[in-house]
């Protein structure tokens, strides 16, 4: 016991040894600190992203696939540059006699071409039950699904390869429906008429496609803007706040 007591008591030691012990603690530390960081700077810019897109789809009344090509183009830009990896989906679903019904999806990035997971929405998808709040029989929402691939830069401290997901549910603000020009509803009697799809007029779409390639160019100027001061700073990253 003498000699254990006389053990924790001795103060005599070798700073370098002791720095040698410490210095792969304290380099994982420091290592780690900033993978979570820059995973919070992408989680952050990625939901802001999504929050971005989805006001920008709430002030128009229809929309085509040029106006979804510069969302997506967008969502790119104000997230973290153009990432290969980034994904998007809209759809908008009715709920008819208390079930979730697609009247149309579009979806862009990873796999959208497929009727996969990153395909576009079907009506026997879960994710209708778990995105879509309860809502009045006849209602209709916009969801806007977007994602963007984490890797971190100095490997797996804490953190490891993943996507960050992001959804927003709304409703338009200027209009009581989000149409689309050339997609015909799935549901095509799910307002009790026989004929597909809506009629759209030719002039107001030109229109907001137009303006959805000014929105696109000014966001990504801007989102350029922001992303040089950040580099000057040190600084970078994904809603995620919204």
């Amino acid at each position: 016991m003498k000699l254990f007591n006389r053990f924790f008591k001795d103060r005599k030691g070798a700073v370098s040894t002791e720095f040698v012990f410490l210095l792969p603690l304290w380099v994982a530390m420091l290592m780690g600190s900033f993978v979570c960081f820059d995973a919070l700077l992408m989680y952050n810019k990625a939901s802001k992203a999504n929050a971005t897109v989805a006001n920008l789809v709430s002030r128009v009344g229809t929309v085509n696939t040029a106006f979804t090509d510069n969302l997506f183009q967008v969502y790119k830009n104000v997230g973290y540059g153009n990432d290969a990896n980034a994904w998007m989906r809209l759809s908008v679903v009715r709920n008819q006699n208390n079930s979730f019904r697609v009247r149309w999806s579009e979806a862009r990035g990873l796999g959208a071409d497929t009727e996969t997971a990153w395909g576009v929405l079907k009506n026997d998808s879960p994710l209708l039950a778990a995105y879509i709040p309860e809502v009045v029989d006849g209602d209709e929402w916009v969801l806007l699904e977007t994602s963007r691939h984490f890797e971190p830069l100095l490997g797996n401290f804490g953190i490891a390869e993943t996507d960050f997901h992001n959804h927003t549910v709304f409703i338009p603000r200027f209009t009581g429906q989000l149409t689309h020009a050339t997609l015909t509803d799935f549901d095509e009697n799910y307002d009790g008429s026989t004929e597909p799809g809506n009629p759209h007029d030719r002039d107001d779409m030109d229109e907001q496609e137009s303006e959805a390639e000014w929105l696109a160019d000014e966001v990504a100027t801007n989102a350029n803007d922001g992303s040089g001061g950040s580099t000057g700073t040190g600084g970078e990253n994904s809603g995620g706040g919204q």
